[in-house]
């Protein structure tokens, strides 16, 4: 019997305690912490245990996963709007600091994006 139930694209887990654990940790919120959250009593050892469950781990992975998709949205569109802004300010008499600047910006946040692919 699986824990975990299709919503859509994603798949929501059964137990709404687990679904909220599950949520919390993807938010980057220590086990224990997450495991309180959820409205289970504190116990380090059990949160652990539960933080390791697969369906749990499945369901973390699917939310991080979904977070990722939504920053790569916001980063092309980031980059989409730089490079408008850099041919728009090439267009204009005394634009090309400008033009620079939107360049730049284009720069940075490519090289922060590579960054994070490394990590």
């Amino acid at each position: 019997m699986s824990d975990a139930k299709p919503s859509g694209d994603m798949t929501v887990l059964k137990n709404p305690r687990r679904e909220l654990f599950a949520q919390s940790l993807a938010k980057g919120m220590p086990a224990s912490r997450a495991y309180a959250v959820a409205g289970y009593k504190p116990d380090r050892g059990a949160a652990c245990r539960l933080s390791a469950n697969v369906s749990i781990r499945a369901r973390v992975n699917q939310l991080l996963e979904k977070a990722a998709e939504r920053t790569w949205v916001t980063i092309g569109r980031v980059t989409v709007e730089l490079e408008q802004a850099r041919q728009l300010a090439m267009t204009q008499r005394n634009g090309a600091l400008a033009a620079v600047s939107a360049s730049m910006s284009k720069a940075k946040l490519h090289r922060l994006l590579e960054e994070r692919k490394r990590n």
